[in-house]
This record gives C-alpha cells, sequence and structure tokens, in this order.
C-alpha cells in the first residue's frame, strides 16, 4: 500500500536514502528531474513547503516506490497493490504500468493541475467521525459544491468542497451527531468538483503515456475493483481526480482476494490506522526504514 497527501514529513526517507545506495539512486533521480530541490525539502524542510501539493506528491511517490524497489531487491514481491490518491500512482509505477521516469512526470503534471486548481478555486476538506452516510448525504444537498471524497473507514469519511461552503456545514455536522469533524491541513479540495477542470486536463496528458499490463493486480481507487487490462487502468486514472477515493471497498476487495498481511511503504502509518478500523484478523506494518523491513521479515 502506498500513502497519499497528509502522510508527508520533513526527513521522510532519510534513513533509507543515508543507508542503500539503491535508493538513493531514485532519490537522487528523483531529484534531477524535479524543478526544484525535491531532496532538500524532504529531509530538511520547511514542513509548509513539503505540504504544498506540487511538492507532496512527487516526494511521497519517490519515498514510496523506492522502498518497494528495495524491497523486489530482497525477494520480497506482492500479490497485489494499492494506494490512496497519489499513492496509487505509485502503485501503477510499481506495478510495471510505468516506467519510473514516466510516472514522475505523470506525478509532477498531477500536482501541477491539482495545485493550480487550489489556487484558482480555494477549497478544503474535513474529516467526519461517526456519523452514518445517509445524515451525512442528507446534509451534503445544502451545499451542492462539497461531496463526499474519501471512504476511509466505515466510521471515517471526509468532505472536500468550496472553503466556505465547507466552513458553512461543518457546525451543522456536528450538531446533527458526528462524533468528530476535523478540519484536514490540505492545500485544495482535493477529488471534488473544485477538480473537475484539472481532472480534464489531466485525462488528456494521461492519454499521451503507454499503459502497460502490470505485474501485479492493481486495487483501483473510483470502483475499488481489482484490475489487470491496461484499458481499464486507463479509464479508472483518468477519472480518479474528480472521483471518490472508495478505500473501504478497496480493502475489502484485497481481503475477499486472500490479502491478510499489509505494508504500507514509503511514510507514516496513516494507511495502517485505516486497515486496523476496517478488517479483523490482518496485520499491518509500515516500512519507513530498513530496520522496519528486517522486522517484517522476522
Amino acid at each position: 500500500m502506498f500513502p497519499g497527501q497528509g502522510s508527508q514529513k520533513v526527513g521522510m526517507l532519510h534513513a533509507f536514502y543515508e543507508a542503500d545506495a539503491q535508493v538513493r539512486r531514485w532519490v537522487d533521480f528523483a531529484d534531477e528531474m524535479a524543478p526544484f530541490p525535491l531532496r532538500e525539502i524532504m529531509f530538511e524542510g520547511p514542513q509548509e513547503r513539503l505540504t504544498d501539493t506540487r511538492v507532496a506528491q512527487p516526494a511521497l511517490f519517490v519515498a514510496g516506490y523506492a522502498v518497494a524497489d528495495w524491497m523486489f531487491s530482497r525477494g520480497q514481491q506482492p500479490d497485489a497493490v494499492l494506494g490512496h490518491s497519489l499513492g496509487e500512482l505509485t502503485a501503477y509505477a510499481v506495478a510495471g504500468v510505468w516506467s519510473f521516469e514516466e510516472a514522475f512526470r505523470a506525478v509532477l503534471r498531477r500536482g501541477e493541475l491539482m495545485g493550480a486548481a487550489g489556487d484558482r478555486w480555494p477549497g478544503t476538506m474535513a474529516a467526519v467521525i461517526g456519523m452514518d452516510r445517509d445524515q451525512l448525504e442528507a446534509l451534503l444537498q445544502e451545499e451542492p459544491r462539497v461531496v463526499i471524497a474519501n471512504e476511509n473507514t466505515p466510521s471515517q469519511l471526509v468532505i472536500s468542497g468550496d472553503r466556505e461552503a465547507l466552513q458553512r456545514l461543518l457546525p451543522r455536522i456536528k450538531e446533527a451527531g458526528a462524533r468528530r469533524v476535523v478540519p484536514l491541513q490540505v492545500s485544495a479540495a482535493f477529488h471534488s468538483p473544485l477538480m473537475e477542470e484539472a481532472a480534464l486536463e489531466y485525462a488528456a496528458f494521461l492519454d499521451t503515456l503507454p499503459f502497460r499490463p502490470p505485474r501485479y493486480p492493481i486495487i483501483v481507487n473510483p470502483t475499488g475493483e481489482m484490475l489487470d487490462d491496461p484499458d481499464r487502468l486507463r479509464a479508472s486514472l483518468r477519472v480518479q481526480l474528480r472521483s471518490p477515493v472508495r478505500f473501504t471497498t478497496m480493502l475489502a476487495t484485497a481481503y475477499q482476494q486472500g490479502a491478510r498481511t499489509f505494508l504500507e511503504l514509503g511514510v507514516g502509518r496513516v494507511l495502517c490506522g485505516l486497515v486496523g478500523k476496517t478488517l479483523r484478523g490482518v496485520s499491518c506494518r509500515s516500512i519507513q526504514t530498513p530496520e522496519d523491513a528486517q522486522e517484517d521479515r522476522t
């Protein structure tokens, strides 16, 4: 599993970079391709710069890809791959749908378009914990520019949209019985109608890239299906920016296919937290350092 925005933190991947030439190769390659000092921002910050979607997306991509490649070189192979939002592009690259360079260009373009959309149409996101989906959707009818963007766990939904509209909704959601309402520190309203123009431009960009058969099946965000057909993977990714991340369904698909061990690669433990709140009888480990990987092998 590969995380999306929100998992980035200053110092991410530094221990792996210092310990392994293979990881250094990917980070340095990405740093050369990026139009900003990616390696420096990843390792030294500031956090505000790393949080910018234009920087966070390539940083998270290279962290996940480098750790996955490190594990492959030691004989560890997955049965399937998935990612949360941006992390889905990491999954595509790790599965061989794209080369590292193709994927990195796709990630840079995604960050540019989403950042520009955020500049043009100020938006934000918030997690709603402990509210029935039907009840939340009824409240959202009052503000059509706010939608459910992420289905993270059975009890956690994320809403996204116009900043003023969303802020008007938050007290009403709390009053209606949500256990918690948590505004998210994001730079735009991801997976909402405010991403529509960016999604169309991104779909056109994706049509310039090859889509190869994946080495491992990919569980995709918009539907939660497990796919291995390149044409279906292309069609799914073309609508990903404006579609909800159906992470709960994705995990259910993995479980139904027999997955009982989940590894979150690169940085953070957010996805393992969602696994723990969604599935029973499974294990999940975060691999952020070489020591984490060695512990997993034992």
